[in-house]
């Protein structure tokens, strides 16, 4: 629950520092096409205190959501094997009675594979929520910018994507080919 809190915090400060970022790069071109020196070099300032601030926001985020995932896969791993050893699980999966169930070579490797399940939950965690906050945080802006069309606008942003991923070649069946053609 700690690291959630932290977790939440933190991509809650993410926000307002990408905001202050963002800002901070258009003052400085408002500020160059203005032709004022001093707002230029103020901005400039600003933006090299907050950028250090942001990048200490992101790695937390990135820390937090491996020390969750991390946390969930010790306790994981501990009632399984708890489970495992209390029940007789081990010699129950490796020499099943039944002929109709399959046996597992190694349940101590299947064990220690679960590690994986939880370090590709910490990946997307981690690169999914640092670029979804900001779009969460910005939808009511969008939806009162440009109305309906925003969330419509998204869609179809995902469809002519989607639709060129289709149309698309295959490039790694080019390369195979090109390959052996050579």
């Amino acid at each position: 629950a700690k690291n959630l809190a932290a977790i939440g915090a933190f991509l809650v400060m993410h926000v307002q520092a990408a905001w202050l970022l963002w800002r901070g790069q258009t003052g400085i071109m408002l500020a160059s096409m203005c032709n004022n020196r001093l707002r230029f070099w103020c901005e400039i300032l600003a933006n090299f205190i907050v950028w250090p601030v942001s990048t200490y926001i992101d790695q937390a985020v990135k820390h937090y959501c491996f020390t969750l995932c991390t946390d969930l896969w010790v306790s994981a791993s501990q009632a399984l094997q708890e489970r495992a050893a209390r029940h007789g699980a081990f010699l129950t999966v490796t020499q099943p009675g039944d002929s109709s169930t399959l046996s597992v070579e190694s349940p101590i490797q299947r064990l220690a594979e679960i590690k994986g399940i939880f370090s590709m939950l910490e990946q997307q965690l981690s690169s999914v929520l640092l670029p979804l906050m900001p779009a969460l945080y910005l939808w009511p802006t969008m939806i009162r910018g440009v109305g309906v069309w925003s969330p419509l606008l998204l869609v179809f942003n995902y469809v002519a994507f989607r639709g060129c991923q289709l149309l698309a070649p295959d490039w790694q069946a080019l390369q195979r080919e090109e390959t052996v053609l050579e």
